[in-house]
C-alpha cells in the first residue's frame, strides 16, 4: 500500500485498505453458511445416497430433472400429472435392489452410533420392564 502511494496510484490505496476487510468477511460469511452443510451430511452419506439413486433410475436425466425442479407448480404444463402417475406404477412395479456399498470400520470413531444396540433398549426391553 505504502508503494503505491509513491508510485502515483493514491487513489487506488484506500480501496486497498478495504480488500483485507471484505476477505476476512468473506471467509465467515462463507463458513456460516455452507459448513453446516458439510457437517450435518457428510460426503460420504451423499456418496452412499448417490450410489442408490443411480441404481433405482439409471436412466435419470439429473440436468432435465433439475432444470424444472423449482418452478412453481402453476407455471409447469399439464403433462406432469400424466408423468407422475406413470413413474408412480412404475415404481409399484420394480422391487427394492440392494447396492453394495463399501462401508469403513467406526469402530475408531469416539462417539456412539445412535443405531447402535447398546445406546437405545430394544422393544422387548422396554415392553418387559414396564410390565408390573
Amino acid at each position: 500500500m505504502g508503494l503505491l502511494s509513491t508510485k502515483a496510484a493514491s487513489q487506488s490505496t484506500p480501496l486497498l485498505i478495504t480488500l483485507p476487510v471484505l476477505t476476512i468477511w468473506f471467509h465467515r460469511f462463507c463458513k456460516g453458511r455452507y459448513e453446516p452443510a458439510f457437517i450435518r451430511y457428510p460426503l460420504q452419506e451423499a456418496m452412499m445416497k448417490d450410489t442408490l439413486e443411480r441404481n433405482r433410475e439409471p436412466n435419470l436425466n439429473l440436468k432435465d430433472y433439475l432444470q424444472n425442479a423449482y418452478i412453481h407448480p402453476v407455471f409447469k404444463g399439464g403433462d406432469e400429472s400424466e408423468n407422475e402417475s406413470d413413474a408412480a406404477s412404475e415404481d409399484s412395479d420394480q422391487e427394492l435392489e440392494l447396492v453394495p456399498t463399501k462401508r469403513q470400520s467406526r469402530r475408531t470413531t469416539p462417539f456412539p452410533s445412535i443405531h447402535s444396540g447398546s445406546s437405545h433398549p430394544s422393544l422387548s426391553e422396554v415392553h418387559i420392564n414396564s410390565q408390573p
